[in-house]
């Protein structure tokens, strides 16, 4: 479905006869549909109609709504169908009441991100599944069909040589962060480059780190870790915490001047900026695990960052 988000307007209030219609007509093209109205469209197509003409009716309506705003490009089959049989699935748990009651009984449909739980982020950004309905692939969603269009095969296409994706990537700067968490007794923290801003509304970071690294198995303990963005000052820590001949656990910061942040989470001194988070979700990512932190707390300053680039510390 469209991503615009916009307060409770005049697609709220109006009664649902004149919404379908006005929604059918694209007649909200020039004002915010926010995920509440998305969310009545599908209810009222379900109620209506039944799933499967709730889902052609949402499609071909969005379509007409992302034409209108000039966004035609945006429209998202995927996300559009699911969230059809999400509220669907609900529905059927929830029959006879009204769109305000229904949200009150699901209010798991509010959440925006839901879809995250069904898909993995690859799937949902794919091209395959902007173009045409993909079946999830981390749980199923109830009464929701097969794809209907299959995702490429990634192990029938050549991949580029390790050396080639090596080279590419160390020509692109990124920031240098330690990664800390503990478990109360002890803690441990590395060297991470594949860090990244994820999402503002809910605020979320992400942090890729090695399957089998020491410090997943705390953080899924925990449910919590730390981040620390070195400054350019800090290239002597970032290589401290990126060797495998640094003591185990909390040895590891003795000398690191550090100060134990949210729920004892180890900050480093001097950091260009730093973040404390709660574990939000975790994804496979290949050799490494994807960790998607919600930020709880979070700090800049005006020192310099320190970069990876051309396997050099910048």
């Amino acid at each position: 479905m469209s991503d615009h988000i916009g307060s409770a307007v005049a697609s709220l209030a109006l009664d649902d006869d004149a919404f379908i219609a006005t929604f059918e007509q694209g007649g909200f093209g020039g004002d915010p549909f926010p995920h509440e109205a998305h969310l009545r469209m599908a209810w009222l197509y379900v109620t209506r109609f039944g799933a499967a003409a709730a889902v052609d009716r949402a499609a071909e309506g969005i379509r007409v709504q992302a034409k209108s705003k000039g966004q035609a490009s945006l429209y998202h089959d995927t996300m559009t169908h699911a969230w059809v049989y999400l509220v669907a699935e609900a529905g059927a748990r929830s029959p006879s009441v009204g769109f305000t009651e229904f949200l009150t009984r699901n209010p798991q449909l509010r959440d925006r991100t839901l879809l995250l739980e069904y898909y993995s982020p690859d799937v949902l950004s794919s091209a395959e599944a902007r173009m045409g309905w993909i079946a999830s692939d981390l749980a199923p969603i109830p009464g929701a069909p097969e794809s209907s269009v299959a995702l490429g095969d990634a192990g029938a296409m050549a991949s580029v040589a390790t050396a080639d994706y090596l080279a590419a990537f160390r020509s692109v700067p990124s920031a240098v962060a330690v990664v800390a968490a503990t478990d109360g007794v002890r803690a441990h923290g590395l060297t991470a480059s594949s860090v990244t801003s994820l999402s503002i509304d809910p605020p979320l970071v992400l942090v890729c780190v090695r399957h089998d690294s020491r410090i997943l198995p705390m953080i899924r303990a925990s449910k919590r870790f730390s981040l620390s963005f070195l400054s350019d000052q800090q290239r002597e820590v970032a290589s401290h915490f990126a060797s495998a001949q640094r003591p185990a656990g909390s040895a590891q910061f003795h000398g690191i001047p550090h100060r134990a942040g949210r729920f004892g989470l180890p900050i480093l001194d001097g950091a260009s900026a730093w973040l404390a988070c709660d574990l939000w979700r975790e994804y496979p990512g290949g050799d490494h695990v994807i960790v998607c932190g919600l930020v709880r707390e979070a700090n800049g300053s005006d020192a310099h960052p320190l970069l990876s680039y051309a396997q050099q510390l910048l």
